[in-house]
């Protein structure tokens, strides 16, 4: 396919229209965009582009990004993690597994230290993402279970 190869493009495997299959999405942390390739039934192969946006979301110096079903729908969503301010963004999959930009949003001032480490889990089995900071220096570890 020669996708998502281009520098300051990173690749996640979730599934984004909730069928069940890995889909790949590509994102851009230097510009912000995003596309998704589908997998297809019965044996998840791919075609190309299913979906594009220049949406601009999640490139700012600093951003993590992360996928994970945070609302429980079955469907993989988008969290920007700022690693120097600590806020959070969330745009949740659209029935298709598309996106459309911020849905929630929130300064939470929380995982911005330089020693501490961004991740997203289930840590709890309620079949929702959750988040998770370890400080490397003094091995804290903090949880943010979701709420949504």
């Amino acid at each position: 396919m020669e996708w998502c190869n281009y520098f300051g493009s990173q690749l996640f495997v979730d599934d984004f229209n909730g069928d069940g299959l890995a889909d790949m999405l590509c994102h851009s942390w230097l510009s912000g965009e995003k596309r998704i390739a589908f997998a297809r039934p019965p044996d998840g192969h791919f075609v190309g582009n299913d979906w594009y946006s220049p949406m601009g979301w999640c490139s700012r110096q600093g951003s993590q990004f992360v996928t994970g079903d945070f609302n429980g729908d079955g469907r993989a969503d988008l969290l920007c993690h700022d690693t120097l301010t600590g806020e959070k963004w969330i745009a949740f999959a659209r029935l298709g597994g598309y996106f459309v930009g911020t849905d929630w949003y929130q300064d939470m001032k929380w995982c911005n230290r330089l020693s501490a480490r961004f991740s997203a889990a289930d840590f709890n089995g309620d079949g929702r993402t959750d988040l998770f900071c370890y400080d490397v220096s003094s091995g804290a570890k903090w949880f943010a279970y979701s709420a949504f």
